[in-house]
């Protein structure tokens, strides 16, 4: 089976066209507003579907594992986008959570390839344990969103006081928010961003923090921040009598 049209009113049962590898498109009713559970999983050849604007509700993993789907635009009115329903397209690159969505489920987006994620108005929870794709590159997130904020593609609260999450695949500078006080973890096997400008307001970092930052190659601090220092890419206490931290790439300089 390679392509399908579903009439408008046909009765739409769960997994219907789950473990079609083969089909590549599909037309769907104008009036539908949920996609069963498991509905499309696993239709591998499938690249892209036009979702209908009278749709609510995406199910639990719908479209799990349509690895080739590349293109995927949710449409406004959605409120529901159940757990895994994205999991494992791994072909998709560039998502935006639509605004009336409050919720992104356990497992939702995990082992998909998205790298840019655009957070809508609405989320008040996102579970990033076990969901975050391993490749994505920056969070974005509306100013209309009261729960959370990106700053430089990282995720924090709204304050921008707190990181919540620190990108995997983040693979440049970052620059942290001004307003963040501790550092403890976030940045633990964060393997490709190559540097980090740190704010006045900083207080604490681990001791551990960039330890296995393999691609890391300099730190910098604001000149006003009273607790730490930088002096050529490398992290000192304020008064520079100790190290703090030694940039990967630049350890095999010093060793």
């Amino acid at each position: 089976l390679a392509s399908a049209v579903i009439p408008t009113n046909a009765p739409l049962g769960e997994g219907i066209f789950d473990g079609c590898s083969g089909l590549m498109q599909v037309t769907l009713p104008e009036n539908m507003t949920k996609v069963p559970n498991y509905m499309f999983r696993g239709c591998k050849s499938l690249r892209s579907i036009d979702l209908p604007d009278a749709l609510t509700a995406i199910g639990q993993a719908a479209f799990r594992n349509c690895s080739d789907l590349q293109e995927f635009n949710i449409p406004e009115n959605v409120t529901t986008i159940s757990s895994e329903a994205l999991r494992g397209c791994s072909g998709l690159e560039y998502l935006v959570i639509p605004d009336k969505v409050t919720r992104i489920s356990d497992y939702t987006l995990e082992g998909a390839g998205i790298e840019t994620l655009v957070i809508g108005a609405g989320v008040t929870n996102f579970a990033t344990k076990n969901n975050v794709p391993a490749g994505l590159k920056e969070f974005v997130v509306s100013e209309q969103n009261t729960t959370y904020a990106a700053y430089d593609g990282v995720l924090y609260n709204k304050e921008m006081t707190t990181i919540l999450y620190v990108p995997y695949g983040l693979d440049r500078h970052i620059e942290i928010a001004e307003g963040v006080t501790q550092i403890n973890g976030e940045f633990y096997l964060r393997k490709k961003f190559t540097g980090v400008s740190l704010p006045k307001s900083l207080t604490y970092i681990s001791a551990s923090e960039f330890t296995y930052c393999e691609a890391l190659e300099y730190v910098s601090v604001h000149e006003d921040n009273t607790f730490y220092a930088s002096l050529d890419g490398i992290l000192y206490t304020k008064d520079y009598t100790q190290f703090h931290t030694i940039p990967k790439k630049l350890r095999i300089l010093f060793f």
